[in-house]
């Protein structure tokens, strides 16, 4: 989205652009820039929130342009540290009545005023922009919607195959010990690897509820799993 300011400007030959991103409470959920620089960014004790001009923009759906941005009463709370700019140009992003985002643009490189056909110019960008927003919106919920997909899998794969595998290992090492074949050393040993088993099967079981929540259980796993090879060391050994 930050192209879209660069090419706003270069559209217009603006010296300044940017993008903002409404955050539905009145202010500014992300506001992307063009032609500040890092020396000027470092100066500015805070980027834009969405007051003055770019918060009138936040509930227009028409531009506004201005000659001598410093001349209009909504031209307030600017941060400190702020780049000196004149002329203005804004221009909402909407689609299907819904309010995506606002470009800016201030100060023409050849110090006249925005003019009308800049201002045409900049509409038919912001409503290219609107696609290109909505296209990101898709991507993003296509991918929130195969991430949730490929968590059911693994959920799946891990109760009905890993699982149900490590219960019937479980089991035979039961049936080992139980038996007597085994000496009372090693039956100590096949008791112990049983139980971590069966820690095992509880931490894979709270692990595949959490996947819903996003909560990472990677490590702890990992670690069981080192136990458990371990233990099943302890017992080859010993046999």
């Amino acid at each position: 989205m930050r192209r879209i300011a660069e090419i706003a400007a270069r559209l217009v030959g603006a010296q300044y652009a940017a993008l903002g991103v409404p955050d539905g409470k009145g202010g500014l959920a992300e506001f992307l820039t063009y032609g500040v620089n890092d020396a000027q960014a470092a100066l500015m004790d805070h980027l834009p929130v969405g007051r003055g001009l770019l918060g009138a923009l936040l509930t227009e759906t028409k531009p506004i342009r201005l000659d001598n941005l410093n001349k209009d009463t909504r031209s307030v709370g600017f941060p400190s540290g702020h780049p000196e700019m004149k002329s203005f140009l804004g221009v909402p992003v909407i689609s299907k009545g819904e309010h995506l985002g606002n470009l800016y643009l201030c100060n023409r490189e050849d110090g006249l005023p925005f003019s009308d056909e800049d201002e045409r110019l900049v509409i038919l960008l912001a409503g290219h922009a609107a696609i290109a927003i909505e296209n990101a919106r898709l991507s993003e919920s296509q991918r929130r919607l195969a991430i949730i997909e490929e968590r059911d899998r693994i959920a799946m794969e891990l109760h009905d195959g890993i699982i149900q595998q490590i219960y019937a290992v479980g089991i035979k090492l039961d049936i080992a010990r139980i038996t007597g074949a085994a000496s009372p050393e090693l039956a100590g040993q096949l008791l112990g690897a049983t139980a971590d088993l069966n820690r095992v099967i509880e931490d894979l079981r709270r692990y595949i509820r959490d996947l819903h929540l996003s909560v990472n259980y990677t490590v702890s796993l990992q670690e069981q799993f080192r136990d458990l090879a371990e233990n099943f060391r302890a017992v080859a050994i010993a046999r």
